[in-house]
């Protein structure tokens, strides 16, 4: 699936509302996501303490 063009807050919350979906609808083993924006959130992630 590619989401180019989605940046930005909001296109994150636009992402992972199409992702949720797609996932529910289809049921895919895999789901590659090309987007910046989530790119961008997950580096600034860190792991929940104790896990």
């Amino acid at each position: 699936m590619d989401l180019s063009g989605l940046s930005g807050y909001r296109g994150l919350l636009d992402l992972m509302a199409l992702v949720n979906t797609y996932a529910a609808v289809v049921g895919p083993d895999t789901v590659v996501v090309k987007s910046g924006a989530l790119k961008h959130f997950a580096q600034r992630c860190t792991p929940w303490p104790g896990r």
